[in-house]
């Protein structure tokens, strides 16, 4: 027969096991949100002309900054040159 100091133990280590599964599964719930919220804002691509993006030296994988002036013009340039892979010899 289990003693009464046993049965609390057992309870409340059930109970600590429950909220780590809880507290587990809201943490996958946030990461794959996360996930879905990057594949969307991958397909979310803004079409631009060739000739800009070559006027303005980009290359795939680069990243652009956009600038609006107070009288509403829009410029663009790019920001970041995307990270090569070294090519082994």
């Amino acid at each position: 027969m289990m003693s009464f100091m046993t049965g609390v133990y057992v309870t409340a280590a059930v109970a600590i096991l429950c909220t780590l599964g809880s507290v587990l599964f809201v943490l996958r719930l946030a990461e794959q949100a996360q996930q879905e919220n990057q594949r969307r804002n991958q397909h979310r691509g803004i079409g631009i002309p060739p000739e800009i993006l070559k006027a303005l030296g980009v290359e795939a994988g680069d990243t652009l900054a956009w600038e609006v002036g107070k009288d509403g013009t829009v410029r663009v340039r790019r920001a970041e040159r995307a990270v090569k892979p070294v090519e082994c010899p």
